[in-house]
């Protein structure tokens, strides 16, 4: 039975990691002090009786200020605990196709894509993802690796997505939009849930997660193996162990310090079947090791206003390929040459032209922040942090160097009630990089009411990403065994590159009918990007690669788009969820050798849609998801992905028995019939899961 040799796998291989994470911890907590997640304190002290009666969530995302859904300035989306359960999602990237403008794919198996509004490779670099607060971002690779989470679905208590550029919140990187996973509070959690998954494409999974108190101290320890084969015909299967721990101490009702920890070990077979290029490259395994700490504190005054302080730490180990250039063929049988005359041409051996990317990373995060509730009609929170990051890697940047970078931020957030119906809310973000790169992102945005149950909100923001190590250094080269040169693969335009600009304006509404169980939230924009950083293929300087692969500041787009969200309650039986997304893009990028302006209008789609809907019947749960995308060009690919639909069906029941549960369910994926998952030829068919969960 592979579950309990892979739990003890798991466990075991994690728990080096977590004691070295529990010693940088300890140090932080005895030397500065930290947070749990705003939106927690905040729900905790700061609402009257009637916040924590009404069902409206309450979040932090979108203005770094606690506030419902309704009164927020700009579009925010929030999947809760009961949209998870039913909509029948495994992994955490597929409750993405609930959110609208938002596109999920698999690049491979192992790797899922989750981005607003395409204008993306495999790489979807322009969105933040933070888990409770936290960063995940991955500056050495230019995105977010859904994979070293730590966590999975059952982890998540809400997502806070926010559809609306937030560069003003949470930096650089919440360029198009930003996402906040929260996840299960420890004070709200007890008991012990263990959960197996087994299915199509030799999916097995098994989850366990822990929760119990001691004294003041409330505490959930989790861990999850998963593994599966891939899409049909490829070498894409992967395996993934992962452990969490997440702790709350309350010492007083004035204070909450929260630490956590987190460690995920994936490897997975990465390759593309018709990325634009010259050379056939095969698949090849990438394996992924990747911990966070963190500890956070916050501290309610006397006065009822907040500090809030968290520090963190992040690892990772990453290890790919060999990545064979030409194939698994000697460079004199490509040329069709003696191997002898390999030799006589570059000064080295015949061989198999082939790199091996590896590249260790540290994150090491500090940040502050100062909330005033209520000043005369004004809350405001004011902030700073500090990043340091260092990133080696011989193969990626061709020097033997640690390369290090040091991110200032500076922001400040301030809302007026300056009617009973107006709220006018500005905001800002000063950020720096290694006393470079200084940028400032301001946002003014305003409510209005109606009503009590009808508003319509507006923003003008611009906003500027700066660009990351990769960005500036990448210089992969590839050499003979001997040290010789042979060429260059990937190079940048360095620091001729300008930070990314974005100018955004936004109107919407948001209105709550039938006793607000039926809530309707409208959206229109025009998103403007200048001087986009993307790579593209093109000649380098110099070698005997003739398409390697080149970063600048390349593209630009403004994007004119509609969105609508409808949500239907019923009375503990069922929910009805519809979203929708409409763009039309004029976008260019320069491409090839010649860095020629082409149009990519089609890396975005022009329509999307998804419906999820649940009722409970007979004692049994159904649900059913149906998702459409239109045909969408992914940027470094030959072909366009032809427009899908797809259908999800899901049935559970739950049998009680005193405080047990058991929990038995049955997921179907893709009843319409197959269709193209990203690239031209990943075929995803019809699969099939059955999950069995006790807990106790």
């Amino acid at each position: 039975m592979l579950f309990p040799d892979a739990m003890a796998k798991a466990l075991y291989r994690t728990s080096v990691v977590c004691i070295r994470g529990l010693h940088f911890s300890l140090l932080l907590f005895f030397c500065s002090t930290s947070t749990p997640s705003a939106a927690e304190l905040n729900d905790k002290v700061y609402l009257s009786e009637e916040d924590f009666l009404d069902e409206t969530p309450v979040i932090t995302d979108a203005t770094r200020l606690p506030q419902k859904l309704i009164d927020t300035p700009v579009s925010v989306t929030v999947i809760d605990r009961k949209m998870i359960e039913v909509s029948g999602a495994l992994d955490i990237a597929d409750l993405f196709r609930m959110v609208p403008g938002f596109q999920v794919g698999y690049a491979n198996a192992g790797q899922p894509v989750v981005t607003p509004y395409g204008l993306s490779d495999r790489f979807p670099k322009r969105i933040e993802v933070r888990i409770n607060g936290q960063s995940i971002y991955a500056e050495g690779s230019n995105t977010v690796n859904w994979e070293l989470a730590g966590i999975t679905v059952d982890d998540i208590e809400r997502i806070e997505i926010t559809r609306s550029p937030n560069a003003v919140s949470h930096g650089f990187n919440s360029f198009i939009a930003s996402i906040n996973i929260i996840t299960l509070n420890p004070l709200q959690t007890d008991g012990t849930e263990l959960k197996g998954t087994t299915g199509s494409v030799d999916r097995e999974s098994l989850y366990l997660r822990h929760a119990g108190s001691v004294q003041d101290l409330n505490y959930i320890l989790g861990a999850n193996y998963n593994q599966e084969d891939g899409f049909p015909g490829l070498d894409d299967s992967v395996e993934t162990y992962a452990f969490n721990f997440n702790s709350l101490y309350t010492s007083s009702n004035r204070d909450e310090l929260r630490f956590e920890v987190y460690y995920a070990d994936t490897t997975f077979g990465q390759g593309d079947i018709e990325e634009i290029t010259t050379r056939s490259i095969d698949f090849y395994d990438s394996s992924f090791e990747h911990s966070r700490q963190q500890i956070s504190w916050n501290h309610l005054t006397p006065g009822k206003n907040s500090l809030n302080v968290l520090a963190g730490h992040s690892y990772r180990n990453t290890d790919q390929g060999p990545i064979f250039l030409f194939g698994e063929q000697p460079l004199s049988s490509l040329l069709g040459v003696p191997p002898a005359t390999i030799n006589l041409l570059f000064g080295a051996n015949d061989q198999i032209m082939s790199i091996k990317p590896k590249a260790i990373s540290h994150r090491y995060d500090i940040e502050t922040d100062y909330t005033i509730y209520n000043l005369n009609n004004i809350r405001a929170q004011f902030g700073a942090s500090i990043r340091y990051e260092t990133l080696s890697s011989k193969s990626i940047f061709n020097t033997t160097d640690n390369l290090s970078k040091v991110t200032h931020r500076y922001f400040g957030s301030i809302e007026l009630r300056a009617t009973d119906s107006l709220t006018i809310n500005g905001a800002f973000m000063l950020q720096d990089s290694n006393r470079d790169d200084v940028s400032c992102s301001p946002r003014l945005s305003f409510n209005y009411h109606l009503s009590d149950l009808h508003a319509l909100r507006g923003s003008v923001s611009y906003a500027e990403r700066a660009p990351t190590l990769l960005d500036r250094k990448q210089l992969i080269t590839v050499e003979f065994d001997n040290g010789a040169p042979f060429g260059i693969i990937a190079f940048t335009d360095g620091d001729n590159i300008q930070n990314e600009e974005l100018t955004s304006f936004e109107a919407g509404y948001l209105g709550y009918f039938m006793a607000r169980d039926l809530s309707l939230d409208l959206r229109i924009f025009r998103n403007e990007l200048r001087h986009g950083i993307d790579s593209t293929r093109g000649m380098p300087p110099t070698g005997n690669i003739p398409d390697g692969i080149f970063t600048g500041n390349i593209t630009q787009a403004d994007i004119n788009g509609f969105e609508a969200e409808l949500k239907y309650n019923f009375e503990n039986n069922g929910l009805i969820h519809l979203n929708y997304a409409y763009a039309d893009v004029d976008a260019t990028q320069q491409q090839g050798a010649s860095l020629v302006n082409v149009s990519i209008d089609d890396s975005v789609p022009k329509h999307s849609l998804g419906i999820l809907a649940s009722r409970t019947l007979g004692g049994f749960d159904f649900s059913t998801a149906f998702y459409h995308l239109s045909d969408i060009h992914w940027l470094r690919f030959i072909e366009t992905v032809d427009s899908y639909e797809r259908l999800d069906f899901r049935v559970g029941k739950t049998i009680k028995q005193g405080d047990n549960e058991l929990n038995l369910s049955l997921t179907l994926q893709n009843l319409l019939g197959d269709y193209d998952e990203f690239q031209v030829g990943q075929n995803f068919e019809t699969r099939a899961y059955l999950q069995i969960g006790v807990s106790f």
